[in-house]
């Protein structure tokens, strides 16, 4: 129950650990790839707020958050 609710989350080998069990672990490592990209625009990367979404929020009045807080 508990490896299937902690599933991928880094408890396995401290629970190996504190239940005596042995760990195999296997380190495989990856190819190296390397690779460039440089025929990019910004517009690709950034996506802009659109102008009546900006404008929209002028008049907006703050409410008071002040007792809003924990104690």
């Amino acid at each position: 129950e508990r490896a299937r609710e902690l599933f991928q989350e880094g408890h396995r080998l401290y629970d190996l650990r504190r239940w005596g069990d042995n760990a195999s672990v296997y380190a495989y490592s990856a190819p190296e790839i390397k690779f460039s990209y440089n025929d990019y625009k910004i517009s690709d990367l950034v996506f802009p707020i659109p102008v009546d979404e900006i404008n929209s929020g002028f008049g907006v009045k703050q409410n008071d958050w002040s007792g809003t807080l924990p104690r």
